[in-house]
């Protein structure tokens, strides 16, 4: 994922989980990269144009496979960058979350994304 956004114009936020954070942040000083062990996401997510994540969180681009070729993520970036539609559904589903519990509410949300991109509605 790195080498995929290191020359973006965007700020890459990395959390590690406390594995290999020093390692990664020596292999990649550029400015636009930030690498921490932990991440508070609740704070950073309304800031956030494109979250990258190797499982799912509900809303994205599928890559199908455990290790994307840094082109691919590069393209699926500037797919949900430019397409308004993923826009409106991560406020959508925003909205969700904001509506009530968000443990109550996210398998509904992530089955209703589950079912319109079978039936061909969800972007992408």
């Amino acid at each position: 994922m790195l080498e995929a956004a290191k020359d973006m114009d965007a700020l890459v936020i990395v959390a590690t989980g406390g594995r290999g954070t020093e390692v990664l942040s020596a292999s990649y000083p550029q400015p636009n990269i930030v690498i921490r062990d932990v991440v508070d996401f609740a704070s950073v997510l309304d800031f956030t144009d494109v979250f990258i994540t190797n499982g799912g969180f509900g809303v994205g681009i599928s890559l199908k496979t455990e290790r994307p070729k840094p082109r691919r993520i590069a393209q699926a970036v500037q797919e949900i960058l430019l397409n308004a539609a993923w826009r409106t559904r991560a406020q959508q589903m925003r909205d969700h979350f904001a509506a009530g519990n968000p443990a109550a509410v996210a398998p509904a949300a992530v089955a209703a994304a589950v079912v319109e991109k079978a039936a061909g509605l969800a972007p992408g």
